[in-house]
């Protein structure tokens, strides 16, 4: 079940239900649209003012046509430029002091010094090293990516002001 959201009777746009979802300004997500409606408890979606259920049909099957017909997706989206930095990250042994402190900060209460030995037993190293890193000349590519597109990439976002109950 799919399910649109009509914009037409709104002004503005404006419904404090209805919110977007994972804007980043990144080229994938700039692609694609998200959004949420908030129900108060109880309320049936089906019901909702400007809110229509379209039927369409999926299966397996049809889930790997798509999947390989757009090779995974690749050919639905950009690559995004911070692919290879995630990517390395999730190969990498080798962590900054500065990444594992902000961790341990928000996320752990054992001793320190417990989870520094099992990590290294791990063969993980915490360095002061930076190993993933944007060079100068990345930054200044995606900063001069960021000023070419953000006109385009800002015309897409439907400005939604939300106010929601106490």
């Amino acid at each position: 079940m799919k399910y649109n959201y009509i914009f037409d009777c709104i002004d503005d746009n404006i419904n404090p239900n209805y919110d977007t979802i994972g804007l980043q300004p990144l080229p994938r997500p700039g692609l694609q649209n998200a959004y949420s409606y908030r129900l108060v408890k109880n309320k049936n979606l089906n019901k909702q003012a400007n809110v229509e259920k379209i039927k369409f049909y999926h299966n397996p099957d049809l889930s790997i046509y798509y999947s390989k017909k757009y090779l995974q997706g690749e050919l639905l989206f950009p690559k995004e430029v911070v692919d290879d930095k995630v990517n390395l990250l999730k190969t990498t042994k080798s962590f900054s002091q500065d990444a594992f402190d902000i961790v341990y900060k928000h996320n752990h209460s054992l001793p320190r010094q417990k989870i520094l030995t099992k990590l290294n037993g791990l063969g993980y190293n915490i360095s002061k090293e930076y190993e993933s890193r944007f060079s100068d000349e990345e930054l200044l590519k995606l900063g001069n990516q960021w000023e070419t597109e953000k006109d385009i990439f800002l015309s897409k976002i439907s400005l939604r002001f939300c106010l929601y109950p106490q």
